[in-house]
């Protein structure tokens, strides 16, 4: 390759120590299952590596300097492997690193055989955080899922009895009694026009009038008797009492 095409110190940090403004293959990001953690440090990585691998390899295949973009590739993976991992001392961080981080490495120097230009070169530390820096976290079975709402992290239990709670709500027991008895009244109501035909209903109501107006013709009759009586009477009384005075 001519020198023209040969990338300068300070490109190869422009190319990948740089805060992107886009992100064209994010899906590749989640080769590995990476979005299967909530960790939003392994995602980012996730994000950026798979950026970066795709940029360097473009520009690898352009200019032809693959070894040296390889080695900034490296090296920039192995700042974050240093961070995230506490150089190698976090135990549970190192696991998530490898199956997630490294795995999607793998997966993308290995998508093209005949054009692999880079390999994976990890980093030996030299020395570590002293153990009083390591947090108790990181001798964990599993990892901690971070929620928005804080109710699946641990610990937050011990904060609930402060977080200011709204009074109990108080209903009317009266409201609440008179509700039953309307709601028995519907069902009530309904068993009977479900249970009782509707002919014994009306053959019902007819003898209920018919009993009715008996009554009451009968009730007239005898009214209608007693004042004729009393009008024949009054009436004899009357022309006694001519008779008597003449």
């Amino acid at each position: 390759m001519s020198g023209r095409n040969q990338l300068k110190e300070h490109q190869y940090y422009e190319i990948l120590f740089n805060i992107r403004n886009s992100f064209n293959t994010i899906h590749q990001s989640n080769y590995s299952r990476t979005f299967d953690t909530n960790d939003p440090v392994l995602r980012n990585i996730a994000i950026y590596i798979s950026e970066i691998y795709n940029d360097a390899n473009a520009r690898c295949n352009m200019s032809g300097n693959c070894p040296k973009l390889c080695d900034y590739v490296n090296k920039w993976l192995n700042e974050k492997q240093a961070l995230y991992t506490m150089h190698g001392k976090c135990k549970l961080n190192t696991e998530l690193w490898n199956r997630y981080i490294e795995n999607l490495f793998t997966i993308l120097s290995s998508s093209d055989i005949s054009s692999k230009w880079c390999d994976r070169k990890p980093f030996q530390y030299k020395s570590h955080p002293s153990e009083e820096s390591i947090p108790s976290s990181c001798n964990n079975d599993k990892s901690i899922d971070f929620s928005v709402s804080c109710v699946d992290t641990p610990g937050f239990e011990m904060f609930k009895a402060e977080t200011p709670r709204c009074p109990p709500c108080y209903t009317s027991i009266a409201s609440i009694s008179i509700g039953y008895i309307l709601f028995g009244i519907v069902i009530i109501s309904v068993l009977l026009y479900k249970f009782i035909p509707m002919r014994s209903w009306s053959s019902e109501l007819i003898r209920w009038k018919q009993k009715i107006r008996r009554y009451l013709n009968d009730q007239t009759t005898q009214e209608l008797i007693s004042d004729y009586e009393n009008d024949v009477t009054a009436s004899e009384n009357r022309r006694f009492n001519i008779v008597y005075g003449t």
